[in-house]
């Protein structure tokens, strides 16, 4: 003798958020319910400037520029990828993540291997970047 159970249930989700300011009252933006909430609502900072960790007059800046450079030589090894991947925002990020971390070079290589790598994914071949960095030479492909 087989006994054979069945359950079914079926429950309609169906929800509301509401935000209550201090004090009951309702708002439609997130933002008026956190402010609404704030102990000190006079004493509040503005959101802090993002900080460029490159400050164009340092030695760190002028160090970080000639560490990144190989990636705009026409004539180096990431030259023939020029002509399908811009090269210059993958300086840009280049020196700004040597100027957040000099004297520690150690993300050139990471920066370099990017251009590289989006140069391979579109066909291009850069040539032996790697052995031209000392920083890198230690690292294969």
């Amino acid at each position: 003798m087989k006994i054979h159970h069945e359950l079914t249930i079926s429950h309609t989700l169906s929800y509301h958020i509401s935000l209550s300011k201090h004090f009951s009252s309702q708002v439609d933006q997130a933002h008026e319910f956190g402010n609404s909430w704030a102990l000190y609502p006079d004493v509040c900072e503005a959101d802090p400037d993002p900080v460029d960790p490159c400050d164009t007059d340092s030695a760190e800046y002028q160090m970080a520029q000639d560490l990144c450079y190989p990636l705009l030589i026409e004539s180096g090894p990431f030259g023939r990828c020029h002509d399908l991947v811009d090269p210059t925002p993958y300086h840009e990020a280049c020196v700004y993540d040597l100027c957040a971390t000099l004297p520690d070079d150690d993300v050139l290589c990471d920066s370099l291997a990017e251009y590289a790598q989006a140069c391979r994914e579109v066909g291009g071949s850069p040539g032996d970047w790697r052995s031209g960095t000392p920083q890198c030479g230690k690292y294969s492909i």
